[in-house]
C-alpha cells in the first residue's frame, strides 16, 4: 500500500451521485436543474471561493430561451436590473448597409435580455442554498483525481475524499479540473482583444442592441439601463493598448466616431477591463464518469453573444439524456448515456462555432471584396426579412434541438 493509499484509508470517504467542479453561472445552474429533476440523487457543488458569491464583472447577453429557463426555475424574478432586447441593429463601419431584427416580427415580447453576471450568480446561489438536494462546499477544490470502475475519486484540498458516480466539470475556460483529466483544447487565436465597459448616452436606447462591424473587429452596445449600454469593443491588440491609454473623453470620442450617432451622443464611459479573444474547444467532452460543459468545454468569440447560452443548453441536454435512464436509480455516470450527450451536443457546438467564427472572419477585414460583400448581405437581409429569421432564431437560442430542451 502506498503512502497516499494509506492516508486515504484513514480518511472518511463521502459518496455522491453527481459532483460539479465549479460553482459559476453554469455550475450553479447545473446543480439547481439536476437536483430538482433528480431529487433521489446527491449533488455536491465544489466552489473554490469562500464567503459571498464571487462578484463576476461581466455583462451577459441572455438568449430568450436562456431567460425562459431561469424563469421556469423560479430565479428570474430575483435577477435585478435585467434589460429586455426588443431590437437588434447590425451595421458595417466601412460603408452603407445595415439590417435589423425585431421581436414583434418574431411574435415574441423580447429577443433576449442583458443582465449582470453577478446578479444571475446571486439568484442561482440563493436558489441552490434553498435546495435540500445540493451540498455546496465553499473554499474547496480538487487537488487530484483517481478513476476507479465505479467512480471518480476526488481528493480535495481539505483532505476530504468524495467518490462521484458522475463528475461534471464547469470551472471555466482555464479549467484546472479539465487539465487533471488530461483533456487538451483546440485553440484558434483571433489576434483581437476585447475592451469591456459601459457607455452612457443622451437618449433612451428603446430596448435596442447594436452590433457594429469594423475592419479590426465588432463593437457591440447592449442596453443595460435607460440611457446606458454595456460596451464590448473588439480590435487588434496594439489598437486596444492605445485605446486603454487614452483619457476617458478621448476614448469616448474614438468610440463615437467609429460607431456613429445611431445610439445617441456618448456622454460618459467606463472601461472595466480587456481580454484576448480566441476560440477554444475541448478535444473531448465526456469520458469515464465525467462530462465537461460550459466554458470548460467551449470558449467563443463574443461577437454573437452565444457563450453562456451554449452552456445553458449543455445543462438542459445533459438533464434530458439522464432522464432517459431506464431506472431513476441507475448510474448517472454510465458512459453510454454520456456518449449520447456528446453526440447530441456536437451539432450545436459545430453550428455555433461556425456561425461565430464566420462572422469574425467575414466582418473583421478591410479587404474591399469582403467589405462590399458584407454590406450587400446586410442590405439583402433588410430588404428580404425572411432571410433574417434563422439569425433571429439563433439570437433567441432556439434551433433543431429545442424539443430536447423543454
Amino acid at each position: 500500500m502506498t503512502a497516499q493509499q494509506a492516508k486515504a484509508s484513514k480518511t472518511q470517504i463521502t459518496k455522491a451521485d453527481i459532483v460539479i467542479a465549479g460553482a459559476g453561472l453554469v455550475g450553479a445552474l447545473a446543480a439547481l436543474v439536476l437536483s430538482r429533476h433528480f431529487p433521489q440523487w446527491t449533488v455536491v457543488l465544489i466552489d473554490p471561493e469562500t464567503g459571498t458569491p464571487h462578484q463576476d464583472p461581466r455583462t451577459i447577453a441572455l438568449a430568450l430561451r436562456s431567460q425562459q429557463v431561469l424563469e421556469e426555475l423560479g430565479v428570474w424574478a430575483d435577477i435585478a436590473g435585467a434589460t429586455s432586447i426588443e431590437h437588434i441593429h447590425i451595421s458595417d463601419s466601412t460603408g452603407s448597409g445595415s439590417s435589423t431584427l425585431h421581436a414583434d416580427k418574431e411574435q415574441v415580447a423580447s429577443l433576449g435580455y442583458v443582465a449582470q453576471a453577478s446578479a444571475i450568480q446571486g439568484a442561482l446561489a440563493s436558489a441552490c442554498n434553498k435546495q435540500t438536494g445540493v451540498q455546496w462546499l465553499k473554499g474547496s477544490f480538487i487537488e487530484h483525481l483517481v478513476a476507479t470502475d465505479s467512480c471518480q475519486q476526488l481528493h480535495l484540498n481539505s483532505g476530504a475524499i468524495i467518490e462521484a458516480k458522475l463528475l461534471i466539470v464547469t470551472d471555466g475556460s482555464q479549467s484546472p479540473t479539465r487539465a487533471k483529466l488530461g483533456i487538451n483544447m483546440n485553440t484558434t487565436v483571433y489576434g483581437q482583444t476585447a475592451i469591456a465597459g459601459f457607455i452612457d448616452t443622451d437618449k433612451f436606447h428603446n430596448q435596442t442592441a447594436y452590433e457594429r462591424f469594423t475592419p479590426e473587429g465588432p463593437l457591440a452596445l447592449l442596453p443595460c439601463g435607460p440611457k446606458r449600454f454595456a460596451l464590448i469593443w473588439c480590435a487588434e491588440a496594439a489598437t486596444v493598448k492605445h485605446l486603454l491609454a487614452l483619457p476617458e473623453d478621448e476614448f469616448r470620442h474614438r468610440a463615437q466616431k467609429l460607431f456613429g450617432s445611431r445610439a445617441g451622443y456618448f456622454v460618459k464611459s467606463e472601461r472595466a477591463g480587456a481580454f484576448p479573444l480566441s476560440l477554444m474547444v475541448a478535444q473531448r467532452f465526456v469520458g469515464h464518469r465525467f462530462a465537461v460543459i460550459g466554458n470548460a468545454a467551449h470558449t467563443l468569440h463574443p461577437v454573437a453573444g452565444q457563450g453562456y447560452n451554449l452552456g445553458v443548453r449543455d445543462v438542459l441536454v445533459l438533464k434530458q439524456v439522464l432522464s432517459q435512464l431506464p431506472s431513476a436509480a441507475q448510474d448517472p455516470g454510465d458512459l453510454t448515456v454520456l456518449s449520447q450527450y456528446e453526440a447530441l451536443r456536437k451539432p450545436d457546438y459545430q453550428q455555433v462555432q461556425t456561425f461565430t467564427d464566420s462572422l469574425v472572419r467575414l466582418f473583421s477585414s478591410d479587404q474591399s471584396c469582403l467589405s462590399f460583400s458584407r454590406r450587400c448581405g446586410l442590405k439583402v437581409l433588410r430588404m428580404v426579412p425572411v432571410l433574417a429569421k434563422p439569425i433571429a432564431q439563433k439570437a433567441m437560442g432556439f434551433g433543431a434541438q429545442e424539443t430536447l430542451w423543454r
